[in-house]
Formats: structure tokens, sequence, C-alpha cells
């Protein structure tokens, strides 16, 4: 199973060029699962980042509104949205989303889940955005972000969980600690990583702080690879991250 994070960069850009190349880019992936952060929504000039990357790929979208505030779009100001979302193959069994704590410098973050049938096994893959501010304080709410998303996805669920997304903290970080040092977090996620971890400017365009993780003590799913894709493709701030995962 191929599954993929990718942050779609809100209407940054050239916006309507970007959103149909990345239909065009994530097509060539073969991914079957993909977990999108930032993703553009405004009604009223018909913008929606989800829905046509899920057409583009013939894939269920699954989403959480998110962080609706007034943005420029074209030098207009419009009112819009930069949701989480999952898109699948089949549909999913359930979907919901929690509210994360906030840091009131940075605004609304959320966990959006989705459990799926792959096979014969039960899949929980969870989306999260966590606040990218860097000091010490939005570091410890970071933390907190962090327990209360693994909560969240463990929440009614003793099958494998997959937690994907914009971490905006590198592998070796503190504020990520819940999930790194948590003892079901499988720890082929470390070995399967392509790239050494950078500093800088470089945690974005080597994908650093985008993440995906897998829990799950009986090892029923665990991480083949880690790849990054499209890096400096334009298509966004972020790469796309694809991680390989052998589901049991």
């Amino acid at each position: 199973m191929r599954i993929a994070t990718f942050n779609t960069w809100k209407n940054e850009g050239s916006y309507w060029t970007r959103i149909n190349a990345i239909g065009d880019a994530l097509a060539r992936l073969e991914l079957d699962i993909i977990a999108l952060q930032e993703c553009f929504y405004a009604p009223a000039i018909t913008a929606d980042t989800a829905a046509d990357v899920a057409l583009a790929l013939g894939l269920h979208v699954s989403r959480a509104p998110m962080r609706e505030k007034v943005r420029t779009m074209d030098g207009a100001a419009v009112l819009s949205r930069a949701d989480l979302a999952i898109l699948t193959r089949e549909p999913p069994l359930d979907v919901a989303f929690a509210r994360l704590s906030p840091d009131l410098r940075d605004g609304e973050r959320l966990a959006l889940r989705a459990d799926l049938k792959l096979g014969r096994q039960q899949i929980r893959v969870v989306n999260v955005h966590l606040t990218h501010l860097r000091d010490a304080a939005a570091s410890e709410i970071r933390s907190r972000q962090a327990r209360e998303t693994l909560s969240f996805a463990r929440s009614n669920w003793k099958d494998p969980i997959i937690i994907a997304g914009d971490l905006n903290a590198a592998l070796q970080s503190p504020s990520l600690s819940p999930f790194f040092d948590d003892p079901e977090m499988d720890k082929s996620c470390h070995a399967a990583r392509e790239q050494p971890v950078v500093s800088g400017a470089a945690l974005l365009e080597g994908g650093e702080i985008d993440h995906v993780l897998v829990f799950d003590p009986m090892r029923r799913v665990t991480c083949i690879s880690r790849k990054v894709e499209l890096a400096g493709s334009g298509l966004s701030d972020h790469p796309v991250i694809v991680a390989e995962l052998d589901c049991r």
C-alpha cells in the first residue's frame, strides 16, 4: 500500500495552474491513500483543492473544515478555509475530526481520521497539521497537540493506526516525543527514511517536518520505504512524502 502526505500550500503561487498540475503529478505516484493539508476551499470562486485533486485521481474525499478566514485571491478578498483531507480508493467506514489545543497566535488546529477496510485488515488513518510556531511556548503546544492526536487516534480502536501529516518539527524534535517515544510506534518508520536530517530552510525542501508514522504493536503494518517526491517542483513549498507499507 502506498500512502502519501502533502501540504498543498493553500492558494499561494499560481493557484489554478498548480492545482491542475498537482492532480497530474500525484496520479503518476499511484497512491492508495493521500493525507492533504492546507486544502484551499473558497466556494464563492469555486475553488476546492481537495475535491479537485480527488476528482483527478478518482478517489473518495473526507475532510475537516479548518481555519476559515478572509484571504487574498487574484487581488480580491475571499472568505476561505484551509481544510484537512484524506483521499482514499474506497469510501471509509467512518470519518471524524477533533479540535486540538490551539496557540492563540496561530489559530485552529484539527486532526481528521478515516477508518478503512483493506482486504481483511482495518486501518485508521489520521491526518494532522500541528502548529508551525517555533518558540518554547509553541513547542509545548505542539507536544500537547501530538498527545491529543494520538489519544484521538486510539479512541475505540484496536487495529493499526497511521498518522500522517505536516507535524512542523523534524524527527529528533522533543516536541514530537509523544509520537516518536511511544512504544507502539513502528521503528521501521525511522529506518525507512530516505534522507538525512537537515536544518533550517531545508526542512521544508527535504520533507523533514512531514511524516508518515505507523502505530501497531502486533506489526500487522510496517513501513518498507519513505521517499521524498516532487521536491522543488513549484507545486507547493513542501514535497510529497510517500511511504510504502506492508499490510499483512
